[in-house]
Protein backbone atom coordinates (compact mmCIF):
# COMPACT_ATOMS: atom_id res chain seq x y z
CA UNK A 1 0.00 0.00 0.00
CA UNK A 2 2.87 2.74 0.42
CA UNK A 3 3.44 2.54 -3.42
CA UNK A 4 0.18 4.22 -3.62
CA UNK A 5 1.75 6.80 -1.53
CA UNK A 6 -0.71 7.16 1.01
CA UNK A 7 -0.39 7.96 4.54
CA UNK A 8 -0.77 5.12 7.46
CA UNK A 9 -4.61 6.72 8.30
CA UNK A 10 -5.24 7.11 4.62
CA UNK A 11 -4.22 3.32 3.85
CA UNK A 12 -6.68 2.52 6.84
CA UNK A 13 -9.16 3.88 5.28
CA UNK A 14 -8.80 3.40 1.43
CA UNK A 15 -8.34 -0.71 3.10
CA UNK A 16 -11.96 -0.16 4.99
CA UNK A 17 -13.47 1.24 1.79
CA UNK A 18 -11.97 -1.66 -0.88
CA UNK A 19 -12.92 -4.30 2.01
CA UNK A 20 -16.52 -3.05 2.29
CA UNK A 21 -16.92 -2.34 -1.34
CA UNK A 22 -19.49 1.03 -0.51
CA UNK A 23 -19.40 2.90 2.83
CA UNK A 24 -20.74 5.82 4.34
CA UNK A 25 -18.38 8.66 6.41
CA UNK A 26 -20.12 7.29 10.13
CA UNK A 27 -19.19 3.83 8.85
CA UNK A 28 -16.17 4.04 8.28
CA UNK A 29 -15.79 6.32 11.96
CA UNK A 30 -17.25 3.41 13.83
CA UNK A 31 -15.19 0.45 12.37
CA UNK A 32 -12.04 2.07 12.78
CA UNK A 33 -12.86 4.29 15.71
CA UNK A 34 -11.04 6.99 14.80
CA UNK A 35 -12.26 11.02 14.97
CA UNK A 36 -14.75 12.54 12.34
CA UNK A 37 -12.41 15.31 11.56
CA UNK A 38 -9.58 12.98 11.02
CA UNK A 39 -11.61 10.87 8.67
CA UNK A 40 -13.09 13.66 7.17
CA UNK A 41 -9.73 14.95 6.18
CA UNK A 42 -8.27 12.14 4.96
CA UNK A 43 -11.37 10.73 2.76
CA UNK A 44 -11.07 14.71 1.05
CA UNK A 45 -6.85 13.81 0.50
CA UNK A 46 -7.66 10.37 -1.00
CA UNK A 47 -10.46 12.02 -3.41
CA UNK A 48 -7.92 14.63 -4.33
CA UNK A 49 -5.30 11.53 -5.29
CA UNK A 50 -7.75 10.47 -7.33
CA UNK A 51 -8.22 7.03 -5.79
CA UNK A 52 -11.87 7.37 -3.86
CA UNK A 53 -14.80 8.38 -5.56
CA UNK A 54 -18.85 9.15 -3.98
CA UNK A 55 -22.37 8.59 -4.90
CA UNK A 56 -25.31 10.34 -3.61
CA UNK A 57 -27.46 8.27 -0.82
CA UNK A 58 -30.57 8.21 0.41
CA UNK A 59 -29.17 10.41 3.46
CA UNK A 60 -25.40 10.87 3.12
CA UNK A 61 -22.70 10.22 0.59
CA UNK A 62 -21.52 6.35 -0.02
CA UNK A 63 -17.92 6.24 -0.64
CA UNK A 64 -16.17 3.59 -3.42
CA UNK A 65 -12.88 2.96 -4.79
CA UNK A 66 -12.01 4.78 -7.92
CA UNK A 67 -10.92 1.95 -10.38
CA UNK A 68 -10.25 3.96 -13.41
CA UNK A 69 -7.26 5.61 -11.04
CA UNK A 70 -5.89 2.42 -9.97
CA UNK A 71 -6.20 1.29 -13.60
CA UNK A 72 -4.16 4.48 -14.61
CA UNK A 73 -1.58 3.97 -11.79
CA UNK A 74 -0.93 0.66 -13.18
CA UNK A 75 -0.51 1.47 -16.48
CA UNK A 76 2.30 4.46 -15.55
CA UNK A 77 3.93 2.05 -12.83
CA UNK A 78 3.38 -1.33 -14.78
CA UNK A 79 7.19 -0.69 -16.33
CA UNK A 80 8.83 0.43 -13.33
CA UNK A 81 8.07 -1.32 -10.23
CA UNK A 82 6.52 -5.07 -10.63
CA UNK A 83 6.43 -5.31 -7.01
CA UNK A 84 3.80 -2.26 -6.72
CA UNK A 85 1.63 -3.58 -10.24
CA UNK A 86 1.09 -7.07 -8.37
CA UNK A 87 -0.40 -4.32 -5.58
CA UNK A 88 -2.38 -2.58 -7.69
CA UNK A 89 -3.60 -6.04 -9.59
CA UNK A 90 -4.52 -7.51 -6.53
CA UNK A 91 -7.00 -4.56 -5.36
CA UNK A 92 -8.37 -4.46 -9.05
CA UNK A 93 -9.24 -7.99 -8.75
CA UNK A 94 -11.02 -7.16 -5.48
CA UNK A 95 -13.31 -4.27 -6.41
CA UNK A 96 -13.74 -5.91 -9.35
CA UNK A 97 -16.23 -8.25 -7.49
CA UNK A 98 -18.16 -5.58 -5.67
CA UNK A 99 -21.81 -6.18 -7.61
CA UNK A 100 -22.93 -3.67 -9.93
CA UNK A 101 -25.91 -2.20 -10.68
CA UNK A 102 -27.33 -1.77 -14.55
CA UNK A 103 -27.01 1.70 -14.25
CA UNK A 104 -23.94 3.50 -11.61
CA UNK A 105 -22.71 6.94 -10.74
CA UNK A 106 -19.67 7.58 -9.83
CA UNK A 107 -18.03 11.30 -8.71
CA UNK A 108 -14.96 11.72 -8.41
CA UNK A 109 -13.75 15.27 -6.84
CA UNK A 110 -10.96 17.51 -7.65
CA UNK A 111 -8.18 17.80 -10.97
CA UNK A 112 -7.01 14.86 -10.03
CA UNK A 113 -10.24 12.72 -10.58
CA UNK A 114 -10.91 14.20 -13.80
CA UNK A 115 -7.50 13.61 -15.27
CA UNK A 116 -8.28 9.73 -14.21
CA UNK A 117 -11.10 9.91 -16.23
CA UNK A 118 -9.59 11.68 -18.91
CA UNK A 119 -6.53 8.83 -19.76
CA UNK A 120 -9.54 6.01 -19.18
CA UNK A 121 -11.55 8.61 -22.03
CA UNK A 122 -8.12 8.00 -24.62
CA UNK A 123 -7.49 4.80 -23.37
CA UNK A 124 -10.63 3.13 -24.94
CA UNK A 125 -10.65 5.35 -27.84
CA UNK A 126 -7.00 4.12 -28.62
CA UNK A 127 -7.93 0.26 -28.01
CA UNK A 128 -11.02 0.36 -29.76
CA UNK A 129 -10.62 2.97 -32.33
CA UNK A 130 -14.10 3.96 -31.85
CA UNK A 131 -14.94 7.87 -31.21
CA UNK A 132 -15.92 9.77 -28.26
CA UNK A 133 -18.57 12.40 -28.60
CA UNK A 134 -18.08 15.78 -26.30
CA UNK A 135 -20.25 18.80 -26.39
CA UNK A 136 -19.79 22.16 -23.86
CA UNK A 137 -18.72 25.96 -24.10
CA UNK A 138 -15.23 25.19 -25.08
CA UNK A 139 -12.36 26.31 -23.02
CA UNK A 140 -12.73 25.40 -19.57
CA UNK A 141 -10.06 22.96 -19.80
CA UNK A 142 -7.73 25.75 -20.58
CA UNK A 143 -9.29 27.63 -17.87
CA UNK A 144 -9.44 25.48 -15.67
CA UNK A 145 -6.51 22.93 -15.74
CA UNK A 146 -4.31 25.37 -17.83
CA UNK A 147 -3.04 25.82 -21.59
CA UNK A 148 0.07 23.51 -21.17
CA UNK A 149 -2.30 20.12 -19.86
CA UNK A 150 -4.39 21.15 -22.83
CA UNK A 151 -2.33 21.69 -25.56
CA UNK A 152 -0.50 18.16 -23.86
CA UNK A 153 -3.91 16.12 -24.01
CA UNK A 154 -4.03 16.99 -27.85
CA UNK A 155 -0.85 16.07 -28.67
CA UNK A 156 -1.84 12.72 -27.06
CA UNK A 157 -4.88 12.73 -28.95
CA UNK A 158 -3.41 12.82 -31.88
CA UNK A 159 -0.57 10.67 -31.09
CA UNK A 160 -2.85 7.73 -30.45
CA UNK A 161 -5.17 8.36 -33.19
CA UNK A 162 -7.94 8.86 -30.73
CA UNK A 163 -11.14 9.97 -33.07
CA UNK A 164 -13.77 12.55 -31.97
CA UNK A 165 -16.89 14.15 -32.70
CA UNK A 166 -16.86 17.84 -30.86
CA UNK A 167 -19.55 20.55 -31.03
CA UNK A 168 -18.60 24.09 -29.04
CA UNK A 169 -19.94 27.13 -28.71
CA UNK A 170 -19.27 29.89 -31.40
CA UNK A 171 -17.83 31.96 -29.63
CA UNK A 172 -14.82 29.28 -28.63
CA UNK A 173 -13.97 30.02 -32.32
CA UNK A 174 -12.15 33.38 -31.44
CA UNK A 175 -10.32 31.49 -27.84
CA UNK A 176 -7.49 29.55 -27.55
CA UNK A 177 -9.25 26.25 -27.86
CA UNK A 178 -9.74 26.92 -31.39
CA UNK A 179 -6.55 26.57 -32.27
CA UNK A 180 -5.11 24.17 -30.89
CA UNK A 181 -8.64 21.16 -30.22
CA UNK A 182 -7.41 18.02 -32.51
CA UNK A 183 -10.66 15.99 -33.90
CA UNK A 184 -13.68 16.94 -35.74
CA UNK A 185 -15.15 20.18 -35.01
CA UNK A 186 -18.12 22.08 -35.07
CA UNK A 187 -19.60 25.22 -33.61
CA UNK A 188 -23.26 26.53 -32.99
CA UNK A 189 -24.91 28.83 -30.82
CA UNK A 190 -25.36 27.59 -26.98
CA UNK A 191 -26.86 29.51 -24.09
CA UNK A 192 -24.44 28.50 -21.38
CA UNK A 193 -24.99 29.89 -18.02
CA UNK A 194 -22.60 27.73 -16.24
CA UNK A 195 -19.44 26.01 -17.33
CA UNK A 196 -20.22 22.13 -17.56
CA UNK A 197 -18.76 19.79 -20.21
CA UNK A 198 -20.25 16.50 -21.70
CA UNK A 199 -18.04 13.38 -22.93
CA UNK A 200 -20.29 10.29 -23.94
CA UNK A 201 -18.01 7.05 -24.24
CA UNK A 202 -17.97 2.99 -24.20
CA UNK A 203 -21.49 2.96 -21.96
CA UNK A 204 -20.75 6.23 -20.03
CA UNK A 205 -21.84 9.95 -19.87
CA UNK A 206 -19.39 12.02 -17.81
CA UNK A 207 -20.32 15.38 -16.93
CA UNK A 208 -17.63 17.59 -15.80
CA UNK A 209 -18.93 20.87 -13.68
CA UNK A 210 -16.14 23.06 -13.75
CA UNK A 211 -17.31 25.49 -11.51
CA UNK A 212 -17.77 23.66 -8.47
CA UNK A 213 -15.31 23.62 -6.05
CA UNK A 214 -13.50 21.13 -6.04
CA UNK A 215 -13.96 20.09 -9.59
CA UNK A 216 -16.76 17.30 -10.05
CA UNK A 217 -16.70 14.85 -12.32
CA UNK A 218 -19.60 12.04 -12.82
CA UNK A 219 -19.27 9.35 -14.31
CA UNK A 220 -23.01 7.52 -15.34
CA UNK A 221 -22.32 3.76 -16.93
CA UNK A 222 -26.31 3.38 -18.24
CA UNK A 223 -26.68 1.99 -21.33
CA UNK A 224 -29.65 3.85 -21.84
CA UNK A 225 -28.69 6.98 -20.99
CA UNK A 226 -25.55 6.84 -23.64
CA UNK A 227 -28.31 6.20 -26.37
CA UNK A 228 -30.31 9.24 -25.30
CA UNK A 229 -27.46 11.72 -25.24
CA UNK A 230 -26.16 9.87 -28.51
CA UNK A 231 -29.13 11.04 -30.01
CA UNK A 232 -29.44 14.10 -28.24
CA UNK A 233 -25.66 14.71 -29.74
CA UNK A 234 -26.52 13.97 -33.46
CA UNK A 235 -29.13 16.09 -33.52
CA UNK A 236 -27.09 19.02 -32.60
CA UNK A 237 -24.44 17.65 -34.82
CA UNK A 238 -27.07 18.50 -37.85
CA UNK A 239 -27.68 21.62 -36.70
CA UNK A 240 -24.40 22.91 -36.02
CA UNK A 241 -24.36 22.73 -40.37
CA UNK A 242 -24.10 26.12 -42.10
CA UNK A 243 -23.06 28.00 -38.76
CA UNK A 244 -21.62 31.32 -38.97
CA UNK A 245 -20.09 33.58 -36.36
CA UNK A 246 -20.83 37.16 -36.49
CA UNK A 247 -18.21 39.14 -35.07
CA UNK A 248 -18.82 43.05 -33.27
CA UNK A 249 -16.28 44.36 -35.94
CA UNK A 250 -13.16 43.25 -38.17
CA UNK A 251 -11.03 44.39 -35.07
CA UNK A 252 -12.69 41.74 -33.06
CA UNK A 253 -10.98 39.09 -35.57
CA UNK A 254 -7.51 37.60 -34.15
CA UNK A 255 -5.90 37.37 -37.67
CA UNK A 256 -2.28 36.39 -36.19
CA UNK A 257 -4.11 33.49 -34.60
CA UNK A 258 -5.77 32.49 -38.01
CA UNK A 259 -2.89 32.95 -40.39
CA UNK A 260 -0.51 31.03 -38.05
CA UNK A 261 -2.22 27.80 -39.85
CA UNK A 262 -2.17 28.48 -42.68
CA UNK A 263 -0.66 26.36 -45.30
CA UNK A 264 -1.42 27.27 -48.87
CA UNK A 265 -2.71 30.57 -49.50
CA UNK A 266 -3.75 33.84 -48.18
CA UNK A 267 -5.98 36.04 -49.85
CA UNK A 268 -7.32 39.56 -48.86
CA UNK A 269 -9.46 42.64 -50.34
CA UNK A 270 -10.04 45.83 -48.91
CA UNK A 271 -9.49 49.82 -49.07
CA UNK A 272 -5.69 48.85 -48.17
CA UNK A 273 -5.46 45.67 -46.67
CA UNK A 274 -3.53 47.17 -43.60
CA UNK A 275 -4.40 44.46 -40.89
CA UNK A 276 -3.84 41.31 -42.52
CA UNK A 277 -0.80 42.43 -43.91
CA UNK A 278 1.09 44.10 -41.10
CA UNK A 279 -0.35 41.37 -38.28
CA UNK A 280 -0.01 38.47 -40.55
CA UNK A 281 3.24 39.46 -42.13
CA UNK A 282 5.70 36.90 -40.40
CA UNK A 283 3.58 34.05 -41.81
CA UNK A 284 2.88 34.81 -44.81
CA UNK A 285 6.83 35.35 -45.28
CA UNK A 286 6.80 31.25 -43.74
CA UNK A 287 4.28 30.66 -46.69
CA UNK A 288 5.64 31.97 -49.58
CA UNK A 289 8.91 30.36 -48.56
CA UNK A 290 7.28 26.89 -48.41
CA UNK A 291 5.83 27.94 -51.51
CA UNK A 292 2.53 28.78 -50.92
CA UNK A 293 0.42 31.70 -52.77
CA UNK A 294 -0.46 35.31 -51.48
CA UNK A 295 -3.25 37.17 -53.77
CA UNK A 296 -3.74 41.23 -52.32
CA UNK A 297 -6.70 43.23 -53.96
CA UNK A 298 -6.59 46.69 -52.93
CA UNK A 299 -8.43 49.89 -53.79
CA UNK A 300 -6.62 52.33 -56.07
CA UNK A 301 -5.42 55.36 -54.72
CA UNK A 302 -6.05 57.32 -58.16
CA UNK A 303 -10.27 56.06 -58.48
CA UNK A 304 -12.94 58.16 -57.33
CA UNK A 305 -13.95 55.67 -54.65
CA UNK A 306 -10.89 55.42 -53.23
CA UNK A 307 -10.93 59.61 -52.49
CA UNK A 308 -14.90 59.30 -51.96
CA UNK A 309 -13.67 57.04 -48.84
CA UNK A 310 -11.39 59.39 -47.71
CA UNK A 311 -14.15 62.25 -47.58
CA UNK A 312 -16.26 60.08 -46.05
CA UNK A 313 -13.84 58.52 -42.86
CA UNK A 314 -11.60 61.55 -42.55
CA UNK A 315 -13.91 64.30 -42.53
CA UNK A 316 -11.59 67.51 -41.50
CA UNK A 317 -8.70 67.04 -43.87
CA UNK A 318 -7.42 69.89 -46.05
CA UNK A 319 -5.18 67.56 -48.43
CA UNK A 320 -5.73 64.19 -49.94
CA UNK A 321 -1.40 63.69 -49.60
CA UNK A 322 -2.73 64.10 -45.35
CA UNK A 323 -4.94 61.32 -45.68
CA UNK A 324 -4.55 58.44 -42.81
CA UNK A 325 -5.86 55.83 -45.41
CA UNK A 326 -3.69 57.14 -48.05
CA UNK A 327 -0.82 56.55 -46.26
CA UNK A 328 -1.75 53.04 -44.58
CA UNK A 329 -1.98 52.05 -48.22
CA UNK A 330 1.88 53.47 -49.10
CA UNK A 331 2.24 51.45 -45.77
CA UNK A 332 1.26 48.08 -46.96
CA UNK A 333 2.68 48.58 -50.41
CA UNK A 334 6.20 49.20 -48.46
CA UNK A 335 5.66 46.02 -46.39
CA UNK A 336 4.56 43.52 -49.61
CA UNK A 337 7.56 44.91 -51.16
CA UNK A 338 9.85 43.94 -48.10
CA UNK A 339 8.49 40.48 -48.08
CA UNK A 340 9.15 39.90 -51.74
CA UNK A 341 12.58 40.63 -51.08
CA UNK A 342 13.09 38.46 -48.22
CA UNK A 343 11.14 36.05 -49.74
CA UNK A 344 12.41 35.92 -53.48
CA UNK A 345 8.68 35.24 -54.13
CA UNK A 346 6.33 37.16 -56.11
CA UNK A 347 3.11 38.32 -54.16
CA UNK A 348 0.02 38.73 -56.64
CA UNK A 349 -0.88 42.54 -56.11
CA UNK A 350 -3.89 44.34 -57.95
CA UNK A 351 -5.67 47.45 -57.77
CA UNK A 352 -9.54 47.81 -58.16
CA UNK A 353 -11.67 51.07 -58.86
CA UNK A 354 -15.38 49.57 -57.89
CA UNK A 355 -16.88 50.87 -55.15
CA UNK A 356 -15.02 49.79 -51.80
CA UNK A 357 -18.25 48.36 -50.29
CA UNK A 358 -16.50 45.00 -48.56
CA UNK A 359 -13.87 43.53 -46.58
CA UNK A 360 -12.94 39.94 -47.52
CA UNK A 361 -9.61 37.42 -45.87
CA UNK A 362 -9.81 33.96 -46.98
CA UNK A 363 -7.19 31.48 -45.72
CA UNK A 364 -6.41 28.24 -47.25
CA UNK A 365 -9.59 28.47 -49.16
CA UNK A 366 -11.35 27.24 -45.92
CA UNK A 367 -11.53 30.39 -43.41
CA UNK A 368 -13.26 33.11 -44.79
CA UNK A 369 -13.98 36.54 -43.28
CA UNK A 370 -16.08 39.26 -44.61
CA UNK A 371 -17.63 42.25 -43.40
CA UNK A 372 -19.72 45.73 -45.45
CA UNK A 373 -17.77 48.89 -45.15
CA UNK A 374 -19.69 51.63 -43.18
CA UNK A 375 -21.26 54.48 -45.03
CA UNK A 376 -21.34 56.41 -42.17
CA UNK A 377 -19.71 59.44 -41.97
CA UNK A 378 -16.22 59.99 -39.86
CA UNK A 379 -16.89 55.81 -38.75
CA UNK A 380 -14.32 53.83 -39.64
CA UNK A 381 -15.16 51.40 -42.76
CA UNK A 382 -13.63 48.28 -40.26
CA UNK A 383 -16.28 48.96 -37.42
CA UNK A 384 -19.05 47.49 -39.14
CA UNK A 385 -20.00 43.79 -38.07
CA UNK A 386 -18.55 40.83 -39.44
CA UNK A 387 -18.51 37.53 -40.64
CA UNK A 388 -16.59 34.57 -40.44
CA UNK A 389 -17.37 30.90 -42.32
CA UNK A 390 -16.14 27.75 -42.23
CA UNK A 391 -16.74 26.15 -45.64
CA UNK A 392 -16.68 22.84 -44.11
CA UNK A 393 -19.61 23.53 -42.34
CA UNK A 394 -21.25 26.13 -44.54
CA UNK A 395 -20.13 25.80 -48.71
CA UNK A 396 -22.68 27.85 -49.87
CA UNK A 397 -22.03 31.09 -47.35
CA UNK A 398 -17.86 30.38 -48.47
CA UNK A 399 -18.48 30.22 -51.89
CA UNK A 400 -20.48 33.52 -52.23
CA UNK A 401 -17.83 35.37 -50.48
CA UNK A 402 -15.33 33.83 -52.79
CA UNK A 403 -17.51 34.59 -56.10
CA UNK A 404 -17.51 38.44 -54.82
CA UNK A 405 -13.35 38.15 -54.62
CA UNK A 406 -13.02 36.73 -58.15
CA UNK A 407 -15.52 38.89 -59.72
CA UNK A 408 -13.59 42.16 -58.24
CA UNK A 409 -9.85 40.08 -58.99
CA UNK A 410 -10.65 39.97 -62.50
CA UNK A 411 -11.76 43.18 -62.92
CA UNK A 412 -8.80 45.10 -61.05
CA UNK A 413 -5.39 45.84 -62.43
CA UNK A 414 -2.09 44.16 -61.72
CA UNK A 415 0.34 46.08 -59.52
CA UNK A 416 4.22 45.42 -59.98
CA UNK A 417 5.79 46.48 -56.84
Amino acid sequence: MNSLGLTSTEQKIFTEILARGEISLGEIIKHLGLHKGTVYNSIRRLQAKGFVAFSEGANCKIYSINRLALKNLLDSEQKKHNETVKNIQELLRTTAQIKQDSATVQVLTGTEGFKTFFNDLYRWGANTKKEYLFMGKGNEMIDYLGMNYYKKTQIIKKKLGVQCRVILNETSRIQPVSKYVVGNVRYMKMDYKSPESTWIYDSKVVIVLWDSKPIYTIIISSDGLVKSYTSYFERMWLDSEGAIIKLESFHKVNVSEHVEKMQKSFEVCGINCLIPVHEGRANIIRLLTENGKARILMADPKGKTFKTRIRLEERNIKSMSKSRILYEWKSVIANLKDIQTITGKKIEIRTYKEPIDRRIMIIDDNKFFYSEYSNTPAKYGSSEPHLFIDKSLNQKGALAIRKRFEELWKKATPLQI
